[in-house]
């Protein structure tokens, strides 16, 4: 095997052919050269590094835990280049690494993420079904992004008098997500400034979600006319509400639930009356008196105080019969939409190397997420595979996220030699790695956490319009030459003085 990996390791244009076997298996190749063919971005001119190239580097940036794009690279290749029998090619500099993203766009990403990113679960995957409707969860996250003029006037926003609008510290973009439930994997994803409310986004993503779906979300998209746009395209919701919609208008079902119908008034755009069943409900009170002393989210008026123990929950759903759908059933499957908030952690804190997006463009800080969004789907279809290697498949909660994100980093640093061994044989042995390498965890507990954050004091000032970094403006000058001695006298030595 060494003498044919050897042979085939050669320094003309090593970028050009290759091999990353472990994305090549989610994304092939076909599949991201017909996007550069729909998107127009073949390179005019042909280069040690390709758009081809480019693509995969983006998506494994996401996947090692390193910072630069150009060490990733490095890391990739170092297997053939340390094995080549001839002189290496050099890594990419940066410039070079740089002036590729550009040529490259957002758009190749986008589309790949459209057409590959496909639902993973089958009928018989542990908490992927319910109601014979696939279960997907909506929600939005903000992403910070390094302050720069173009991000700044991007992401920010302007006000009536072009002026940056400053509600956060930094310029901010914002992801609004479909996650399938039963894999934690990305189905669609839509875009925007962090100034786009989530409800002027989320109908962009009718067009990922799958056939017949069971939508969860959050009471922020509660707008009967959102809910009737699920319907109209054949998906059933399950909607978390407040206190004061919908009230009881009369004689509830026999499980305690009933039915409303909004009809199109000043408040609701509908073009035909919508139907929806309303469920309320408690939780025992050995899990709802802790919860009662948790703190809650801050409004803008304070700190919301903690909830009461007997505090009612309110959902509505267009699931109408209560036969088909019991009240137990349907409360419960939507305190699985959680799992979207624990896949918003793997991204931020185990995905991302720095706390904000580290490009200083507009168009890298799109590129970044899709390449981010992408590299999360590989590693949750590795993921799903390991689960479905026995007859009886694994929910995939009980694998462990940041040991998959190891054994998947380590396999991609080693891409070049397995690009020359039998596929079934690293296959068999990464699928190994991911489910058997650590005792499975224990299954998923009943638990919650307060939305508090710690906060450290810090003794340095507010940053201010006025604080910006000083350049001096002579290059020549080093810092011997601006020092003034004092008390120096006149006639002293010029040696004396340096």
């Amino acid at each position: 095997m060494t003498s044919r990996i050897l042979h085939s390791l050669t320094n003309d244009k090593t970028y050009q052919q290759f091999p990353l076997p472990i994305l090549e298996e989610i994304f092939s190749r076909e599949q991201v050269m017909q996007v550069f063919t729909e998107t127009g971005r073949w390179e005019r001119r042909e280069r040690t590094l390709t758009h081809l190239f480019m693509v995969y580097l983006l998506i494994a940036w996401t996947v090692l835990p390193v910072q630069a794009l150009k060490h990733v690279c490095a890391q990739l290749s170092n297997a053939r280049r340390w094995l080549s029998p001839h002189e290496p090619d050099r890594v990419p500099s940066a410039s070079a690494l740089c002036y590729r993203r550009k040529t490259l766009g957002v758009s190749p990403l986008r589309l790949l993420m459209r057409k590959a990113c496909r639902p993973l679960c089958q009928p018989n995957t542990p908490g992927a079904f319910l109601f014979g409707r696939r279960l997907i969860a909506i929600d939005s996250k903000l992403f910070d992004v390094c302050e720069s003029a173009d991000t700044d006037w991007t992401f920010r926003g302007r006000t009536r008098d072009d002026q940056p609008v400053r509600h956060s510290p930094f310029p901010q973009v914002r992801l609004v997500s479909a996650l399938e439930i039963g894999s934690h994997a990305h189905v669609g994803a839509v875009l925007g400034p962090g100034y786009r409310p989530e409800m002027a986004m989320v109908q962009e993503l009718l067009t990922f979600l799958p056939a017949h779906s069971l939508i969860l979300q959050d009471s922020g998209f509660r707008g009967a006319w959102w809910l009737q746009r699920l319907e109209q395209q054949g998906h059933d919701s399950i909607t978390r509400i407040q206190a004061t919609d919908f009230p009881c208008p009369g004689p509830r079902l026999p499980d305690g639930s009933y039915l409303v119908q909004v009809r199109r008034s000043a408040n609701t755009t509908l073009k035909d009356p919508l139907t929806l069943r309303i469920i309320e409900y408690r939780l025992d009170a050995q899990v709802a008196e802790p919860l009662s002393h948790m703190q809650g989210s801050r409004a803008r008026s304070g700190l919301r105080p903690g909830s009461a123990p007997d505090q009612v929950y309110r959902l509505a759903t267009t699931l109408l019969d209560p036969l088909l759908a019991p009240v137990k059933q349907v409360a419960a499957c939507y305190h699985d939409r959680w799992e979207l908030e624990l896949v918003y952690d793997e991204l931020q804190e185990h995905h991302l190397s720095t706390p904000r997006l580290m490009s200083q463009s507009s168009e890298g800080v799109l590129q970044e997420v899709w390449a981010l969004l992408l590299g999360h789907y590989a590693v949750r279809a590795w993921m799903m595979r390991a689960t479905a290697e026995d007859p009886d498949p694994l929910d995939v909660d009980r694998l462990s996220f940041t040991q998959a994100l190891t054994v998947i980093g380590t396999a991609l640093t080693l891409s070049g030699p397995l690009a020359e061994g039998p596929t079934e044989r690293w296959k068999t042995r990464l699928l190994a790695d991911l489910r058997h390498q650590q005792p499975l965890l224990p299954p998923r507990r009943i638990r919650s956490y307060p939305r508090v954050i710690k906060t450290s004091l810090s003794r340095f000032c507010v940053k201010r319009e006025k604080d910006v970094p000083f350049v001096c403006p002579d290059r020549s000058k080093r810092w011997s030459d601006v020092i003034l001695p004092l008390h120096a006298s006149q006639h002293a030595p010029p040696s004396l003085l340096i």
